[in-house]
């Protein structure tokens, strides 16, 4: 395995891990270093999601999007663009 993959399993174990026990902030670190190694449509979902937990729904809105933008169908990105734009007061557009 190269280092670069094995370097981005490794951050994305480590923001999932942060993710689950309620450390968004150090979450958001390790899955901003993934996405500094290779752009994923599921890592910019968890990053969004830990936006919304730190009240930081423009970020998460933006997160949303670039998943959405590998890949349209992407029905957990769409929900998540969904719970950020709720999130950040934007109810009408939530639906």
């Amino acid at each position: 395995m190269d280092p670069s993959t094995a370097g981005f399993r490794h951050s994305v174990s480590e923001g999932d891990a942060c993710l689950r026990r309620g450390l968004y902030a150090r979450a958001v670190e390790a899955f901003s270093r993934a996405l500094d190694i290779r752009k994923d449509k599921h890592v910019l979902l968890n990053r969004s999601r830990c936006y919304v937990s730190l009240s930081r729904a423009q970020l998460a809105i933006e997160d949303a999007d670039m998943a959405i933008g590998q890949d349209k169908h992407f029905y957990r990105g769409i929900y998540q663009k969904g719970e950020a734009l709720f999130a950040s007061g934007d109810f009408e557009f939530a639906l």
